[in-house]
């Protein structure tokens, strides 16, 4: 027995205003992955923390802005603001942004640099 509701849904239109906004943070985007893959090719293929490799594939999920880009604009393109972690370490500091000593440590010194930009 099929199912018929008593009043039919309405249709509705993805209003134009309303539809995703992907192509202006496009170029947001590639200029942050391309300043990922410099790191990547720069720096050991290993969490900053405790040593561990991460591997040869380059992941998005290895890169953990320091001071965040919302908050610290000038320094979202900034390469000492970056540092490497396994996923799960990059979980851990999203949920708790003061567990890791050395992060902490960097933080100190990148915000006697962009603290007064903000």
């Amino acid at each position: 027995m099929n199912h018929k509701p008593r009043n039919p849904l309405k249709r509705c239109r993805i209003k134009p205003s309303l539809k995703p906004k992907t192509d202006l943070n496009d170029g947001k985007i590639q200029q942050r992955n391309e300043m990922f893959i410099s790191i990547w090719n720069k720096r050991p293929h290993r969490s900053e923390i405790n040593n561990q490799w991460l591997g040869d594939k380059c992941l998005t999920t290895f890169f953990h802005h320091i001071l965040e880009k919302e908050n610290y604009k000038s320094a979202e393109f900034v390469e000492e603001n970056i540092i490497l972690l396994t996923p799960e370490q990059h979980d851990k500091v999203e949920q708790d942004p003061l567990y890791f000593i050395e992060i902490n440590i960097r933080r100190d010194k990148l915000l006697q640099k962009y603290d007064r930009d903000r």
